[in-house]
């Protein structure tokens, strides 16, 4: 089994790029216009954000950490690199992100978040773009609600879900783009990011939240030392 989203990024390059200090810089500065190739589709990669404003890359059959964001609840914080887009205004990308259930004959979406993001050129990775931490790394990518305001009748936590990315028309929110990996998204035994709760209850927190039919209130402190998590409902 993979590790939680722990594949190293590999450095890239791309086969017919324009180079993006040739593009001339926007009214951001250093910021160029367009990053990539101007004559070839855009492209996209899947990344996890981590705590401390790094990523890594999120490959097909990875564990993904499920983590607490300022407006609680429980997330995903995914986000995507990206190549062959214009970064003209100030670098602003919308990115959509999509928890689908395998088990669906449609892959109906579970959960989805869209947002815009600001993106710069990768210093070691010519010709792609990559996220920028503006005010906070939680604003690197969209915030996928994973548990803890809908009651979706499958566990998050341990079983297999489609994550998918895209890129999307500032304007008309149409798809540019999109990739699709199986991942297994994962609780945490000390998630940072939950600090009213107590260490030893932050598991526990996080597998109520996640389980199948969540209940507001389900997971009050108080109930939260007694809890003892359900088999694991896949299905």
């Amino acid at each position: 089994m993979r590790g939680i989203a722990a594949a190293c990024l590999a450095t890239m390059g791309c086969s017919e790029p324009s180079p993006a200090a040739d593009a001339g810089a926007d009214e951001c500065g250093e910021l160029p216009a367009f990053v990539g190739s101007s004559v070839q589709p855009p492209d996209l990669e899947i990344i996890a954000v981590q705590p401390d404003g790094s990523f890594v890359p999120i490959l097909d059959g990875d564990e993904v950490a499920i983590r607490t964001p300022l407006d609680g609840g429980k997330v995903m914080l995914v986000g995507a690199l990206v190549t062959n887009v214009s970064l003209a205004d100030c670098g602003r990308l919308r990115i959509g992100a999509l928890l689908r259930d395998p088990t669906d004959p449609e892959e109906r979406v579970a959960y989805n978040e869209e947002r815009h993001v600001r993106y710069e050129p990768m210093a070691d990775r010519p010709f792609w773009a990559m996220p920028m931490p503006i005010y906070d790394v939680r604003n690197m990518g969209p915030n996928l609600e994973t548990c803890g305001f809908s009651p979706y009748p499958r566990d998050v936590d341990g079983c297999e879900w489609i994550l998918e990315l895209r890129l999307e028309d500032t304007r008309t929110e149409d798809i540019l783009v999109s990739e699709r990996v199986r991942v297994t998204p994962v609780c945490l035994e000390d998630d940072p990011g939950a600090p009213s709760v107590a260490p030893e209850l932050e598991l526990a927190l996080c597998q109520c939240q996640c389980a199948a039919n969540y209940e507001p209130g389900r997971c009050d402190t108080g109930s939260l030392p007694d809890w003892i998590d359900p088999p694991l409902d896949c299905e």
